[in-house]
């Protein structure tokens, strides 16, 4: 019994901490959009690299940080980004 009430415990921590991280996610995000809307290329790059992880599946940030590169003249970057949209999901191309 002690030990279900522990994995529950740590169930809904887990959950707890990954809407957490998916808000301060969503907000980076924000901040990017809006960083690239002022043409602060570099920044908007420094902020989504804080959030751009090798696991992740969403590409938004890694089409911020596309469009960003893209911004600054960093072709290869932005294809780079790109190029691993198109992996993460083989149907937006």
């Amino acid at each position: 019994m002690r030990r279900s009430i522990g994995i529950i415990i740590i169930f809904i921590l887990t959950l707890a901490t990954s809407h957490v991280a998916g808000a301060q996610d969503l907000a980076a995000q924000q901040r990017a959009e809006n960083l690239i809307g002022e043409a602060r290329y570099s920044e908007a790059i420094i902020e989504l690299d804080k959030i751009i992880t090798a696991e992740m599946r969403d590409t938004r940030p890694l089409l911020l940080r596309a469009a960003a590169h893209e911004g600054r003249g960093e072709l290869m970057s932005a294809s780079r980004d790109f190029e691993r949209v198109v992996r993460i999901n083989p149907g937006s191309q």
